[in-house]
Order: structure tokens, then sequence, then C-alpha cells
């Protein structure tokens, strides 16, 4: 889900309508593009496979990053305090800005690789499950046919008999 804030400074229905199309439009979701890489995790559990995705794209820890400002006074001071305060305070809050970034980066590749061994697995259990259904199923066929050749002998038999 995505929230996106539009703020106009008109009180035209139709110019606010339009400002939050624009909006809406230049705020593409970034989670909403189709999973392509993850094709066999969205078959396993699409729901995993969409948190994969969204924790592929929102691991990284940005110092740096801000609120935007609006275009406001007010809104142009808050960014100017936010940009300030960041400078101010990078060399207290950047150590832990980068232990919480290599967690989640180890995080990330951690979790991918058990998903491939998950993935791995299960192509396993099912290579294994079709190989013994290939197996009984060729043992049913004999079974059928020595069923068949004694049924022909039988048959045989009876008519000789008769």
């Amino acid at each position: 889900m995505t929230l996106v804030w539009v703020s106009t400074a008109s009180h035209d229905v139709r110019e606010v309508i339009e400002h939050a199309a624009h909006k809406l439009a230049a705020a593409q979701d970034p989670y909403a593009e189709p999973v392509t890489a993850l094709d066999p995790l969205m078959e396993l559990d699409p729901y995993l496979a969409e948190q994969v995705q969204v924790m592929h794209h929102e691991w990284s820890v940005n110092p740096w990053r801000i609120t935007p400002p609006s275009s406001s006074v007010v809104g142009q001071l808050f960014g100017t305090g936010q940009h300030i305060i960041r400078k101010l305070t990078w060399w207290y809050n950047l150590p832990q800005w980068q232990q919480i970034s290599t967690f989640h980066g180890a995080t990330v590749r951690t979790t991918d690789t058990l998903i491939a061994h998950l993935l791995a697995i299960k192509a396993q259990i099912n290579q294994i499950a079709s190989a013994h259904a290939d197996q009984r199923l060729h043992d049913l066929e004999q079974q059928m046919r020595a069923a068949q050749q004694r049924l022909d002998a039988l048959e045989q038999q009876n008519r000789t008999t008769s």
C-alpha cells in the first residue's frame, strides 16, 4: 500500500484532482512491478515472494534520507532544519546506521540463501516423487501384463477343454 500526501494552494476541485492524479502517477509503487526473478518462489508462496521483494528494496538504511519538504516557507524551513540536524549528528548516528545496514544486508543475503536451498530441496522432493511414481507405474504395468497373460492362458485352456 502506498500513501501519497497531496497539498495544493488552490481550492479548485479540478486542480486538486489533477494534482492528486499527477502525484499518484509519479509515486509508482516500487513493489508493484511483477515478480519475475522469483517465479518458483511465487508459485511456492506468493506472500513470501512479495515480502522478499520488499526486503530487497528496503534493506539499506540511508542516514541522509529526509522527509521531502513542501513548497511552503514552513516546509522549506523544516527541510533546512532536517539537513542541519543530520549534519550535526552524523558522527553520532552513523555507526548505528552502518551497523543496522550491515545487519539488514546480511539478513537479506541469508534469506536469499535459505530460499535457494528451500527451492532446491523442493525440486529434489518433486524429482524423487516423480521417479517413485514412474517406478510404481512401471511395476503396475508389468503386473497388468502378467495378469493379462495369465487371463489369456486361462481362456486358451478353457477353450481347449470345452
